[in-house]
């Protein structure tokens, strides 16, 4: 969805016309970076924390805890994403924060005596099919120690009132088949809608030269060899059709405006010009195969 830079065009609304100067150019980079805030700041301030027990669900900025959730992340990823561990753990915190400060980005924690057990980040947008919020996760993880009795159900159901109070109407959510994470969120109420598939592709393939195609074989030869027949007929005819039109063609450029056919003499001049062209026509598509 196209979103318009406001902080962009003014400045440079009020510079026009202005030397650019390096302080200039530097406001412009900053300003270029920018994404439109989505839900203000203010509105996600609104969402109080909760306890469950001995346990804190909270609103928390991953700008002020990076160091603290890069181990949480890390665990998730040595637990779940076993399918593309060949690829390098590097998660771009700078783009969280960059939609984190944009309101497009919420992190909500679980915390238990301020120790870190467990988040769930959702991205914000708005849809372009139904011009309303949409909630897509990005993460949800608990530590095993924070798997016990209804910690999970209960952690979800402060987000879901977050997203509700923030005015969202939709959350996407996304499972791994490694664990059974599907059947909790359908317990939840979410319902199965599509089903995600993934490719890892290896680097040094993709970077290798393409091998060349061998000999065709078998059916594939014989259905080749019929191809190529049936395009050499086609161009034969086509040489054919163009030959016999040939005459019909720079006669009828020839004909004088008055040539008329023997039984349209009785005619108007204008009604047998246009009988002697229809004559020309007729004898053209019959020689072309129409």
């Amino acid at each position: 969805m196209t979103m318009t830079n406001h902080q962009l065009l003014a400045l440079l609304k009020d510079n026009l016309g202005l030397p650019l100067t390096p302080e200039l150019a530097a406001d412009i980079c900053l300003a270029a970076d920018h994404l439109a805030t989505l839900v203000p700041a203010e509105d996600i301030q609104q969402i109080e924390p909760a306890r469950h027990g001995g346990l804190v669900f909270s609103v928390e900025r991953i700008e002020g805890i990076t160091d603290e959730i890069e181990p949480l992340h890390r665990a998730h990823w040595a637990e779940t994403e076993e399918y593309r561990h060949e690829l390098p753990f590097n998660p771009d915190y700078d783009t969280f924060i960059r939609y984190e400060r944009a309101g497009r980005y919420v992190l909500f924690t679980l915390r238990s005596e301020m120790r870190l057990l467990g988040n769930c980040a959702l991205y914000l947008d708005k849809s372009a099919h139904t011009q309303t919020l949409i909630a897509t996760e990005d993460t949800l993880y608990l530590l095993p120690e924070a798997r016990k009795g209804r910690v999970a159900n209960c952690f979800v159901a402060y987000v879901e009132n977050a997203m509700r109070l923030l005015g969202v109407s939709e959350i996407n959510i996304s499972v791994k088949t490694v664990n059974k994470a599907e059947r909790f969120f359908r317990l939840l109420g979410y319902r199965h809608v599509e089903n995600g598939l993934t490719k890892i592709l290896e680097v040094e393939k993709c970077s290798a030269k393409l091998p060349e195609p061998g000999p065709l074989t078998g059916q594939a030869a014989m259905r080749n060899a019929a191809l190529v027949r049936e395009m050499a007929g086609v161009a034969r005819d086509q040489r054919a059709s163009e030959k016999n039109r040939a005459p019909l063609v720079a006669r009828w450029s020839r004909m004088p405006a008055d040539s008329t056919p023997p039984n349209a003499r009785k005619e108007g001049p204008e009604k047998r010009r246009r009988m002697s062209r229809v004559v020309l026509m007729a004898r053209w598509s019959r020689t072309s195969g129409h």
